[in-house]
């Protein structure tokens, strides 16, 4: 996944060490990764069929949650905006210097559209209505693992512990003190700290992965309805939630809508979030 993870228990027995928990994600990362060729994500976006396919539950939970998110936010969460997130340097094609064009954007936007994909639980599979149709799940996947991880250690008996992947954050049987990151400051330096329990925190920013042309800087997050990064004045949306993966997908909808269109969403949804925006000079 690209990330680091931390995990902090209390009376861990020996099942759970280092090396079995990064099997967990390991496998994960198998099942996930947009870089993999063999992953059940590539394989899936390599087919141009446009019938029901199996894919591993994991990929049809996370579909699932990316669809459901979609419809609640009127697309701001899209997770076929994968030729979009290529097409701006941030994938698997690698990095660009210049913006690509309107008809290079139109032209990735024609094969983009979550409405183009269907899933189901049971059994697990997914179809595309265009055979172009490609995901990338990465920003639900770090909330997944953590969730996944979580859940693991639970049932291994280690029900005190904080998860921490890629800073999808899950803390269950006590109170753990968690810091907010601060845009643009050093890793580690928080604009708050909150007491989490029983609760999961993810952060979308545009702060950490971006590319600067022409005197601008074009960040990450992509807004699917634009094909274009997101150029507004919010930078930060932190999102608790009782599920990382939910709070995982629901921080970067948020974002993609901007300061007020996102509080009022998130009003809406019941959604306790925390918004940083840029402070205008």
């Amino acid at each position: 996944m690209s990330t680091s993870w931390r995990v902090s228990v209390i009376d861990a027995p020996p099942s759970v060490t280092q090396t079995t928990i990064q099997a967990r994600l390991d496998n994960l990362e198998n099942i996930f990764s947009n870089w993999q060729p063999n992953s059940a994500v590539s394989r899936w976006n390599a087919s141009s069929s446009t019938d029901f396919q199996a894919v591993p539950r994991e990929v049809a939970e996370v579909v699932h949650v990316a669809v459901q998110i979609a419809r609640e936010t009127n697309g701001a969460l899209d997770v076929t905006v994968a030729p979009l997130i290529d097409l701006w340097g941030f994938g698997t094609q690698g990095a660009i210097t210049s913006p690509p064009t309107d008809e290079a954007i139109g032209r990735a936007q024609e094969h983009t559209g979550w409405q183009k994909l269907e899933v189901q639980l049971d059994p697990p599979r997914l179809r595309k209505s265009d055979p172009l149709i490609t995901i990338n799940l990465s920003t639900l996947v770090e909330g997944y693992a953590a969730d996944q991880l979580s859940a693991w250690l639970s049932a291994h008996g280690c029900k005190t512990h904080l998860v921490d992947v890629g800073g999808a954050i899950v803390a269950r049987g006590k109170a753990w003190t968690v810091g907010v990151q601060t845009p643009e400051s050093m890793q580690g330096d928080t604009v708050t700290a909150v007491p989490l329990q029983d609760e999961a925190v993810t952060t979308a920013g545009t702060y950490r992965k971006h590319f600067e042309s022409g005197q601008r800087r074009y960040p990450h997050i992509l807004d699917p309805h634009s094909g274009r990064p997101v150029q507004h004045g919010l930078v930060s949306v932190s999102v608790f939630h009782r599920h990382a993966m939910m709070a995982d997908g629901y921080d970067t909808a948020l974002l993609v809508l901007g300061p007020e269109r996102g509080r009022d969403l998130a009003q809406r949804l019941g959604l306790r979030a925390m918004f940083i925006e840029e402070q205008t000079r």
